[in-house]
This record gives C-alpha cells, structure tokens and sequence, in this order.
C-alpha cells in the first residue's frame, strides 16, 4: 500500500512513545455556541463572562488531572477578521 518492502520497529518502541507522550503539550478547549453580535461592546459584558466561564472550566479539568495553576496558561481567541 505504501510502497515500503521493510519496518524497522525499535526495540524500544513503547518507551520511546511514552516519553514523547510525557513532553507533548496538555489542551483543553472549549467552545459554546452565541448569539450575541461580536463588537467592543458585548466583548466587554458578556462575552467577556462567558470567555472567563470557559476559561475556568478548562482550568479546573487540567488541575483535575494534576497540573498546578502556575503552569496553565488560557488563550481566547478572537474570531477571524474581527475588529476587537
């Protein structure tokens, strides 16, 4: 199927796979769905508490599986050609 006659599988496959596994990056990401118009305005108000909901639900998964509070850091991301 790919063309490949041999594979060379290390002998240590397995541990070499779980230390890349214990040096990737952890993401949580939320999403929700809104029906309020993007602008300066409702970035203020209610996006602004629905972003910091989100935030703190992503937070509070990862400190669940073991990370402090110190080591996450909660990116919001606007939406594409905004003008916030």
């Amino acid at each position: 199927m790919l063309g490949m006659r041999q594979v060379f599988i290390h002998r240590f496959a397995g541990i070499l796979s779980a230390y890349g596994l214990g040096l990737a990056d952890m993401v949580e990401e939320f999403q929700e769905p809104c029906a309020q118009t993007y602008s300066r305005e409702s970035l203020a108000g209610y996006l602004t508490q629905r972003i910091d909901a989100l935030g703190r639900k992503a937070t509070a998964r990862l400190e669940a599986v073991g990370f402090d509070q110190g080591s996450i850091i909660i990116e919001a991301l606007p939406p594409h050609n905004s003008p916030c």
